[in-house]
This record gives C-alpha cells, sequence and structure tokens, in this order.
C-alpha cells in the first residue's frame, strides 16, 4: 500500500513538473530534458526491482545499469557496456564472493537446463 502510495505521489509529481514551461538549466539544457532523464531513472530503476528475481543479480544489473548509461547519460555504447559489465562482475565480486551474499541467480534460467 506505501509504496503504490509513493509511486502515484511521483507520477503525479512528475507529471505536473512535465506540464511546467520550459527553464533553462545551469548546464544549458532544459528542465524537460532533464525530467526525461529523471524518468529513464526510474523507469531503469523499476524494470531492475521486477527483472532481479526473473533475470538474476548479473543479468538484471547489466541491463539496468547499461539503460541508464545510454539513455539517460548518454553514454557510447562501448564506454556503457564495459561499465555496466564492470559494474556488475564488482559487484558480484564483493556482494556475492566477499561478504558472502546470496544474489539471485535467476529463475528464467531454470528453463533452459
Amino acid at each position: 500500500m506505501t509504496a503504490a502510495s509513493m509511486v502515484a505521489f511521483s507520477a503525479a509529481g512528475f507529471v505536473s513538473a512535465f506540464a511546467m514551461p520550459r527553464i533553462a538549466t545551469e548546464d544549458g539544457g532544459t528542465s524537460r530534458e532533464s525530467l526525461w532523464r529523471m524518468g529513464a531513472y526510474v523507469v531503469a530503476l523499476l524494470f531492475y526491482a521486477l527483472a532481479l528475481e526473473p533475470l538474476g543479480f548479473v543479468a538484471a544489473t547489466i541491463l539496468s545499469v547499461a539503460a541508464i548509461l545510454r539513455f539517460a547519460e548518454r553514454y557510447s555504447w562501448l564506454v556503457t557496456l564495459a561499465i555496466a559489465v564492470g559494474a556488475a562482475a564488482a559487484c558480484h565480486v564483493l556482494f556475492g564472493v566477499w561478504l558472502g551474499a546470496q544474489l539471485p541467480i535467476g529463475t528464467l534460467w531454470e528453463r533452459f537446463r
């Protein structure tokens, strides 16, 4: 219930902010462009939350980080893939190996066995 109300209020705030006129920001962009970037982050993080169990930690992390870097931050594909794979590998080593956390391996992959 709390999560649903947070999503509803966030969506209402996003819609009302998107309807506002364009205002120049310090970096030369407009507030509307900033809202698109913020929307890309929200969509990527929502995807990550929903895809973590079916895809597993590594695949969901790579896809989410790649989406953020490519569509919100506008990195090239080469840099995006290098950072996404490196971040997923580093997080897997840190949490899975060193700290011994149980990371989801994904239910989708069981169908291919």
